[in-house]
């Protein structure tokens, strides 16, 4: 788990479901922080998107720390370990609105 500062809204995040509406919050505040509409999408489809977006913060903490560690490994396999890392970046400056079409490895 990294302590690094960001500029979204700290996790944990939570769907909470109120019909064809979802809220995203963080766990520990009532206040939402996102809403999620019924917008021609199948339920389903809509709960889904609300648990994906709920669990960002985990998911963009959990690729920092495989990037850091994919960039400690031993080169073995150079061209896939660079692939990896390409795709580490990209997805985390992405997630931080900072995504540019060359990343240096």
């Amino acid at each position: 788990m990294s302590n690094k500062e960001t500029k979204h809204t700290p996790g944990p995040w939570e769907t909470l479901p109120d019909g064809d509406t979802f809220f995203i919050r963080v766990s520990d505040k009532a206040k939402p922080i996102a809403k999620l509409t019924w917008a021609c999408i199948r339920r389903a489809e809509l709960k889904a998107n609300a648990r994906l977006i709920a669990a960002a913060p985990e998911l963009l903490e959990a690729l920092e720390d495989a990037l850091a560690c994919l960039e400690r490994l031993e080169d073995k396999d150079g061209a896939y370990r660079v692939t990896c890392i390409q795709q580490c970046k990209q997805a985390i400056a992405k997630a931080k609105g900072t995504y540019r079409r060359e990343i240096d490895t």
